[in-house]
Order: C-alpha cells, then sequence, then structure tokens
C-alpha cells in the first residue's frame, strides 16, 4: 500500500535506529526501499543487513549524486499506491505511517501533512512533542502559503518532504532536484500546484534530529545560493502567460529573496552568479511583476528599494520570511 522511501549518506551512528522505527510501525502494508547514496561508511553494510530482519526491505546502491537523486531513484523503483520519505538520520514515532494513512483516506486528500518534533544528536526531544491535533483542509496555493510566507514553524512543515504521505498520483512523474540545498521546497511547490487539497493535522510524531552536520544547518552562502537557485528554476514549471494564484504567490517569494539573499551572498563567491541570474529574472520578469494585482503596492516599493539598498533587506523581511 506505501512506499516509504529511505535515502542513505554516511549516517552510520544513526541509521539502524532509523531503520527499526520503520520496522515497529503499526500499519504494516509497507515496503521500504533503501537507497545507498554512495556511501564511505559502514551505512551500505547496515542496509545491506537488514533486509535479512525485514523482507519488506529493500536496498539501491548508486554512485553518490545527493538527496534529490536519492529520492528519484527510490520513486522510480516503488511500487505502493503511496508514498512517504524518510530521513535515514531521522526516527518516527510507531503509529506515523497509520497516522497518515488515516489522514488521507479521511479527508480524500491528495497530501496527508503531519509536524514534527526537532531533536538533538542523541534522539532527545528538544521542543514541544504535540500540537492542535485538528484536521484542516486547505487547497494547494493555500500551502505554498504556509511554505513561502508562513510562521517559521509552518514554512518547514509544508516545505520539507517528509512526514507527509503523497498520493502516487500526484507525484508518479514529479522527480526532486539535484540543489545542494532546496530541493524539498521545489518539489512540494510542484506538487501543490497539482491536488485537489492537502490535510494537515499537528500531529508530531516525526523526530527530525539536529545535526550540526547535515546540509539543512549548514547556513553559509552555498546553501543560501543554492535555496535561491531552488526557487528560481520553479519559473520552469509555469507557462509565461500562466496567471494563477501560484503564479503570483512565486513571484512574490523569488522577488522578495532577491532582495533579501543579496547581502548575505556579497563578497562571496557566489555573488557574480548570483547577480546574472537577478538580472535575468528582473529583466523578464519586473513588467508581469509590477502588474500582478495580487502583490500589494508597498510590497512592490519595498522590494524595488530593497535591490537598490541591500543593507536593509535582512531586517524588513525578518519576521514573515525570505
Amino acid at each position: 500500500m506505501i512506499s516509504i522511501i529511505v535515502p542513505v549518506y554516511n549516517v552510520e551512528a544513526f541509521l539502524l535506529e532509523c531503520l527499526e522505527s520503520i520496522t515497529a510501525q503499526t500499519f504494516s502494508d509497507f515496503e521500504a526501499i533503501l537507497v545507498d547514496d554512495g556511501s564511505t561508511d559502514s551505512s551500505g553494510k547496515i542496509c545491506d543487513d537488514y533486509p535479512l530482519k525485514d523482507n519488506r526491505f529493500r536496498v539501491i546502491h548508486q554512485p553518490n549524486a545527493g538527496l534529490g537523486p536519492a529520492r528519484n531513484t527510490g520513486i522510480e523503483a516503488s511500487s505502493g499506491q503511496y508514498v512517504m520519505f524518510v530521513d535515514s538520520d531521522d526516527v518516527i514515532a510507531p503509529t506515523l505511517v497509520e497516522t497518515l494513512f488515516n489522514l488521507l483516506i479521511s479527508s480524500s486528500a491528495d497530501v496527508a501533512v503531519t509536524g514534527h518534533v526537532r531533536a538533538d544528536e542523541q534522539g532527545n526531544p528538544v521542543d514541544q512533542a504535540y500540537g492542535a491535533e485538528g484536521i484542516q483542509i486547505i487547497s494547494g496555493s493555500d500551502s505554498v502559503s504556509k511554505c513561502f510566507f508562513g510562521t517559521p514553524y509552518e514554512r518547514i512543515v509544508f516545505s520539507v518532504a517528509w512526514a507527509k504521505l503523497y498520493s502516487r498520483e500526484i507525484i508518479h512523474s514529479l522527480r526532486a532536484g539535484s540543489y545542494y540545498s532546496g530541493q524539498d521546497l521545489n518539489f512540494n511547490f510542484q506538487v501543490y500546484q497539482r491536488v485537489s487539497s492537502v490535510a494537515f493535522q499537528d500531529v508530531r510524531k516525526y523526530y527530525w534530529r539536529q545535526r550540526s552536520s547535515s546540509i539543512t544547518h549548514a547556513d553559509n552562502s552555498r546553501q543560501q545560493y543554492w535555496r535561491f537557485l531552488s526557487i528560481a528554476d520553479l519559473d520552469g514549471v509555469f507557462s509565461h502567460d500562466e496567471r494563477t494564484s501560484f503564479r503570483s504567490l512565486y513571484l512574490r517569494k523569488l522577488y522578495r529573496v532577491m532582495s533579501t539573499i543579496r547581502l548575505h551572498l556579497a563578497g562571496t563567491e557566489y555573488y557574480d552568479a548570483f547577480k546574472r541570474k537577478c538580472r535575468q529574472i528582473r529583466s523578464s520578469y519586473n513588467t508581469e511583476y509590477l502588474k500582478d494585482r495580487n502583490i500589494s503596492l508597498k510590497e512592490k516599493i519595498v522590494t524595488c528599494l530593497l535591490w537598490t539598498f541591500p543593507g536593509i533587506g535582512h531586517v524588513i523581511f525578518r519576521i514573515s520570511g525570505n
């Protein structure tokens, strides 16, 4: 019924705990596909040994290509009616899969979304393990709005690929990008454009391990630049004359990012490439952006000023996200 895809790369200290948490699920009708993305530690062997304990697991080894391509390999090899992703250094509560499945079926939605708990490197929760358990049925455009402009917690919940259950019909032709950072948001933006509805319940049964060495927590210029590219490249999912709520949300986010990230990248090796890309975008879409009635005049004025005076950009959009 469900395909659980686990990309694996050099996580020997955490992998077994992750796999055992999948085995312990109360929902048993699943296959787990472990994609060893060229690990150089003992992760590959741990993957190979695990199907001897649980025959619902199978292993694919591939040369290192990154998180997005590893997920793509898993999608292509999977056969479940529904698909979910688990990162190989994280842990899931025994009822997570059952909760996601029941949420998706009872709501007749295309994607089920739940919350998460941040955990330290030892797996101990570092924030509250409960949320508001009421069910919300929201549109795809509202999901994108939460991704781009929601609270800090909402921006994580709706952009990450894990702690979700996807209908195969929605994602069968989608693939994650090869970005160093930002592939989750890029992937889910495309997902949300295809859905009839999204079911959200803030039950927190996914334990997101906070590792200082992970890509997510590497707050550096390389990560910032790739996040920008992952958003800029979404232009390819629209026709150029398309006027939808998704297009307005995309343009609003894109112009915010160009204005606010500039200060972070100034003086780095990525700055020249960033400026070239921004010039291309602004040359192509300034007229469309300025004419878009779904974007406030105030926002247009502010982003234009920030492009000219980047020093104040970080402050302006700190609260509502960049």
